[in-house]
């Protein structure tokens, strides 16, 4: 369902790809290393198929800063977490 992110580790962009069976509600979010949520990078319904989103490295308050992240998909039955590592 969630591929891992590419590049990564990454220094401006990274994207993620996930795939879905039918049409579904998802969330994807980013958090660091303490579990607070700095960025939602999608929310709301997508249709069946592959989807990609990018992540640019910015939380909601500017640039991250480098180290570990983690990128979070969710849906009505899964939750998914993959590892980003963003260098400045």
């Amino acid at each position: 369902m969630v591929g891992p992110a590419a590049p990564n580790p990454f220094r401006f962009s990274t994207s993620i790809r996930f795939s879905l069976a039918k049409d579904e509600a998802v969330t994807l979010r980013v958090f660091d290393v303490h579990g607070r949520e700095i960025q939602v990078l999608a929310s709301g319904t997508f249709p069946a198929g592959t989807h990609v989103v990018r992540w640019d490295g910015r939380s909601r308050e500017g640039v991250a800063a480098s180290g570990v992240y983690f990128a979070e998909l969710k849906t009505a039955t899964v939750s998914l977490k993959r590892k980003l590592v963003l260098v400045q």
